[in-house]
């Protein structure tokens, strides 16, 4: 123990930690030798464990793939714990093991190009997640994309959204009651403090819907278009809205009409398509410039 940098336990200490061990849920048991205690595991598994099934182990298994960054930094580690104690406390065979094995054979992808998620600071995750959690000031060192430094500010924390590979903090500063999105790779240092804050009325879905995130200012277009028939098809099976309409057309090809929100996000997915879209309305749905970016991109 010295070797290694640790101050030794005395006697005393030693059997007041296995007392605690047999006393806890982690399944040691104390066996009287003589006038001496033996300990040991009893090879179950520990309680936590008792009333998952495969089933629900494959759930947090697929949460923990899918909700890694978005889980409070204290529950992905307990998460973590559990999926790493039920490996190894079970032996799939049988139906076990084809659900174990689930993982393997499901996926999500994206129609865009997969990018690399950018470098993000395990510290700086937690602290933001911990102070999320708790309604509580967290300080930040901050570089926005143009290089701007923003030094010890304070910041309320209201949301984190995972959008593609990169992570944004919805948050105030501190004097401020306009909302920000600050990406967390630009986030150089976040310290949590013990001090909460009145959280205010916020709905992270309303945000979205009216572009918090650089995809306009919530406004609501009917967009006309004019698309290639295999488009079409596509459209018929995952529509634009719950109020498009298609229609024939005698060249061949399919007029398509919907309620969309009008920003870039309408616009990325129009140029994705090239020449199987033809825009009738609005003419300049392309060419116009989104007013809103200075008040909705991250900083």
């Amino acid at each position: 123990m010295d070797d290694a940098g640790l101050k030794p336990y005395s006697t005393r200490n030693l059997q007041n930690v296995l007392s605690n061990l047999v006393e806890g849920d982690a399944n040691i048991e104390r066996i009287l030798e003589g006038r001496t205690y033996r300990y040991r595991w009893t090879g179950e598994r520990p309680n936590w464990l008792y009333g998952l099934d495969d089933r629900d182990i494959l759930t947090l298994m697929l949460a923990r793939r899918h909700l890694e960054h978005l889980l409070p930094y204290d529950v992905r580690k307990g998460l973590d714990d559990k999926l790493a104690a039920s490996k190894e406390l079970t032996t799939p065979r049988g139906r076990s093991q084809l659900l174990k094995s689930w993982p393997d054979k499901v996926a999500t992808i994206s129609l865009l190009p997969r990018m690399q998620a950018p470098c993000l600071s395990s510290d700086v995750l937690s602290h933001v997640s911990e102070a999320l959690l708790n309604d509580r000031w967290l300080h930040i060192d901050y570089q926005n994309a143009a290089g701007r430094q923003l030094s010890d500010v304070r910041v309320m924390p209201l949301a984190l959204v995972q959008q593609g590979e990169r992570l944004f903090l919805v948050c105030r500063f501190e004097g401020h009651d306009d909302n920000r999105n600050l990406a967390l790779h630009r986030i150089q240092t976040a310290e949590a403090t013990p001090h909460p804050f009145d959280r205010p009325y916020f709905s992270l879905t309303d945000y979205i819907d009216r572009g918090g995130f650089g995809f306009g200012n919530g406004e609501r277009i009917v967009i006309r278009l004019v698309v290639a028939p295999h488009l079409a098809s596509l459209l018929r099976e995952t529509p634009l809205s719950a109020d498009q309409h298609i229609s024939k057309r005698d060249d061949g090809r399919v007029n398509v009409s919907a309620t969309v929100i009008r920003g870039e996000q309408i616009r990325w997915w129009v140029r994705m398509h090239g020449e199987a879209i033809e825009v009738v309305a609005p003419k300049n749905l392309l060419t116009e410039v989104d007013t809103t970016q200075p008040a909705t991109t991250p900083r």
